[in-house]
């Protein structure tokens, strides 16, 4: 992705999950190119967003809705 961003100049959108503190830990990143005077990429800046609670809640939701599914399979 990095190099994406040095090849076209374009920024680029990433979402990462990983394990942190035994659970998941989820992130959405933006990489942006910085450019210097003349228009040529320097470096490239990456802003994270940290969605972890959002997407626990998410999936909560998920595993709530699948659990009312199978009751009400199981009384039909």
């Amino acid at each position: 992705a990095l190099r994406r961003v040095f090849e076209t100049g374009e920024s680029v959108q990433l979402q990462f999950e990983f394990p942190k503190d035994g659970e998941d830990a989820y992130f959405d990143n933006t990489l942006v190119p910085e450019t210097d005077e003349v228009g040529e990429i320097q470096s490239v800046l990456c802003v994270a967003h940290d969605r972890t609670r959002t997407r626990r809640a998410e999936l909560a939701l998920q595993a709530a809705d699948r659990r009312k599914d199978e009751f009400l399979a199981m009384l039909a």
